[in-house]
């Protein structure tokens, strides 16, 4: 893809993209041959901040592509109350300016922008294995050295 253009949600100056927290790009790129004529093509994707999704949630099966994916799912066992909606979703293909354009939204957490830091920290609560071994390594021994 050539020319990707991206942008923050909360700084857009467009009225939708208020209150949204999260990233749009835009890539540019490709071509649909329709009638031996080549028509220009590009994607939007509008990576959306929920704090509840990892970004792989509900999202169709490769063994659901020769089946109707919503009656397989709706059989499925799913808690009460639980949102199904995929976390990849298709917004629209339409010709815009002679330019095919495909639309989608996708939610994950790793859209938050506050997600990186809250990793760290969390990281940063426990231990490593290294540490551990440093310990056993310096502080047993010199313990033992004391005992004795």
């Amino acid at each position: 893809m050539k020319d990707a253009k991206w942008e923050r949600l909360k700084t857009s100056k467009a009225n939708a993209d208020s209150g949204k927290e999260g990233l749009r790009i835009e890539l540019h790129g490709g071509f649909k041959e329709e009638n031996k004529k080549k028509q220009k093509q590009k994607a939007i994707v509008e990576f959306i901040c929920d704090k509840t999704r990892t970004g792989l949630e509900n999202l169709p099966k490769p063994e659901d592509q020769y089946e109707d994916v919503k009656e397989k799912r709706d059989g499925e066992n799913q808690p009460e109350g639980e949102d199904k909606t995929p976390s990849l979703e298709f917004q629209s293909y339409a010709t815009e300016d002679d330019i095919g354009v495909l639309r989608l939204n996708w939610r994950t957490q790793f859209a938050c922008e506050n997600s990186k830091a809250e990793q760290d920290a969390e990281k940063g609560e426990h231990w490593g294995i290294f540490t551990w071994f440093i310990i056993v390594y310096d502080v047993v021994p010199s313990q033992l050295a004391l005992t004795n």
